[in-house]
């Protein structure tokens, strides 16, 4: 038994205090300014790559509008020519089956309802409301009336359907639009 093993003693509650070197202060407070050096010039060069980014990227609104509504040019001239015409021309027959749908109740009392339209329109809108209703419609030709535009005369009661007015109303929004289109033009913006 000629060998004993000591052991270290941790029974002591005295806490050596150890003060940092100067060179530990030194290397810390040198690598603390550079870590601070390298995280600015980190956010420096994103913020540097952010403008250059978002100046490539100057795509704005109002270039985006500009180019939507030039190439949307020939389709605007196509329903202002051709579509809306045609449109209100064939469905001036259902706006009057609609109105008079909802007016029902006043015709079902005294049916006697008067249709004044341009003369080359009472023909169509003969059959058309004469398939649907019943009830006797007196039609007029009238030529003062232009296409498109109904006089509805049921008792003393007056109402128009002017499907021009709406075709009109739907051309002058849509030259809006191009006129806005040309505003921009004379305020510096050019994409052509």
């Amino acid at each position: 038994m000629g060998n004993t093993i000591l052991f270290e003693d941790f029974t002591s509650t005295e806490v050596e205090e150890v003060e940092p070197s100067l060179t530990y202060e030194d290397g810390y407070s040198t690598g603390f300014e550079a870590g601070i050096a390298q995280a600015q010039a980190t956010q420096d060069a994103i913020s540097s790559e952010m403008l250059q980014v978002l100046s490539d990227l100057s795509f704005t609104y109002a270039q985006a509008r500009h180019d939507l509504l030039k190439s949307l040019e020939p389709l605007f001239d196509s329903i202002c020519t051709a579509l809306l015409p045609a449109l209100a021309q064939s469905s001036l027959g259902p706006q009057l089956v609609e109105f008079l749908l909802q007016n029902a109740r006043d015709l079902s009392a005294d049916p006697a309802l008067v249709v004044s339209a341009h003369p080359s329109e009472v023909a169509a809108l003969k059959s058309h409301l004469n398939a649907q209703f019943d009830a006797p419609i007196q039609f007029e030709p009238d030529g003062s009336f232009e296409v498109g535009q109904v006089l509805l005369k049921h008792n003393e009661n007056e109402t128009i359907i002017d499907m021009t007015e709406a075709v009109e109303n739907i051309i002058v929004s849509l030259s809006a639009l191009r006129e806005s289109q040309n505003d921009l033009k004379q305020s510096g913006y050019s994409n052509e």
